[in-house]
C-alpha cells in the first residue's frame, strides 16, 4: 500500500530557504521581477542581487555607494548582503577623491571576494599614491577570502614589499586566494635575516603573481609566509634584472635548505618567461 501526501503552498508562503536557491540559479533580470512580484519574496530576492555587484562605470559606482549608505541606518543594510565587488573596465575620475571610497568598504562587512581591474588607481587619491594607500582600504574587508588586483603590462602597478605582505594578512585572515599584478620591491637589505620569522598565513593556498621585477629571495619568502600552498603561478614575462653571480645564486639556494618546509603542499607550479630569463634565476 502507498500513501502519497501532497502539501498544498501558496507562493508567497515558500520558505526563504527554498526562495533563496531559486534566486541563486536565476539571472539578475529575472531575480529583479521575482523581487517586485511578490513582497514576500523580496527579502530572498533582494539579498541575492547585492550578493555580486559589478561596478563598470563611474556613475554606477556612484549609485551603488549612495544607496549603500542610505540603507546603513534601515533594518536590514544592504552592505551586508555583498559577497563580491568588481571595480573594472573604467578610469577612475580625479574627482573620485572626493567620494569616500573606503567608507563603502567599511558598509561591506562580508565582502569575500575582491576584483580590482583596469583601474587608474593613482587617481582614487589627489595625487599619484603608494601601494599603502591602495592597501588602506583593501584591508578594512576583514571577510575577505579572494583578492585579484589587475593592471595593464605596460600601465601603472602598485609596489608591493615584504611589510604590505604582513600587513594585508593581519587584516584579511581568511584571505585564501590571491591574483596580483604588482611590482615587487626588489631590496631586501633590511628584511632578509626577518623573513624564516615571519607569520604564516596557513589560509592561502592559492598565489598568482603577474610582476615587472622579480628577485629570487621572493619565492624564498612565499615559502615561509605560504606553508599551505597548492598553486603557484609566476608571471615574470616582463621582468628586467641583472643576472645573478654563481655566488649569489648559491648563497640563494642555501637560504632555500635551510626551510626544509618549503612548498610541501605546492601541487601545481608555473611559471612564464621570455627568453631572456634564465631558469636558475628564479631560485
Amino acid at each position: 500500500m502507498c500513501i502519497q501526501i501532497f502539501i498544498v503552498m501558496k507562493a508567497s508562503e515558500l520558505p526563504q530557504e527554498i526562495l533563496t536557491h531559486i534566486a541563486d540559479n536565476l539571472s539578475t533580470k529575472d531575480r529583479l521581477s521575482c523581487a517586485l512580484t511578490c513582497k514576500g519574496w523580496r527579502y530572498s530576492f533582494q539579498r541575492t542581487l547585492w550578493k555580486t555587484v559589478q561596478a563598470n562605470t563611474l556613475r554606477l559606482f556612484k549609485n551603488i555607494l549612495d544607496t549603500i549608505r542610505s540603507s546603513q541606518n534601515s533594518s536590514i543594510p544592504y552592505g551586508i548582503w555583498v559577497h563580491s565587488l568588481c571595480m573594472q573596465n573604467f578610469i577612475l575620475s580625479p574627482y573620485l577623491s572626493d567620494i569616500p571610497v573606503i567608507e563603502l568598504f567599511r558598509c561591506l562587512p562580508n565582502l569575500k571576494c575582491l576584483y580590482l581591474g583596469d583601474i587608474g588607481y593613482k587617481n582614487i587619491y589627489r595625487e599619484i599614491v603608494p601601494a599603502p594607500s591602495i592597501l588602506e582600504f583593501i584591508n578594512t574587508c576583514s571577510m575577505l577570502q579572494k583578492l585579484e588586483i589587475i593592471a595593464p603590462k605596460k600601465g601603472y602597478r602598485i609596489e608591493l614589499s615584504l611589510d604590505d605582505f604582513d600587513n594585508l594578512h593581519q587584516n584579511l585572515k581568511r584571505l585564501s586566494f590571491i591574483k596580483a599584478a604588482v611590482n615587487l620591491n626588489f631590496d631586501f637589505t633590511a628584511t632578509l635575516n626577518t623573513i624564516p620569522n615571519t607569520a604564516p598565513a596557513y589560509s592561502v593556498t592559492t598565489l598568482d603573481i603577474d610582476t615587472n621585477q622579480w628577485n629570487p629571495l621572493w619565492l624564498y619568502y612565499f615559502c615561509y609566509k605560504y606553508p599551505n600552498l597548492r598553486s603557484l603561478k609566476l608571471d615574470v614575462w616582463d621582468t628586467s634584472h641583472e643576472a645573478l653571480s654563481f655566488d649569489q645564486k648559491q648563497r640563494i639556494i642555501s637560504l632555500f635548505h635551510s626551510n626544509p618546509n618549503a612548498l610541501q603542499h605546492l601541487e601545481t607550479f608555473k611559471i612564464i618567461s621570455n627568453i631572456h630569463f634564465e631558469p636558475s634565476d628564479l631560485v
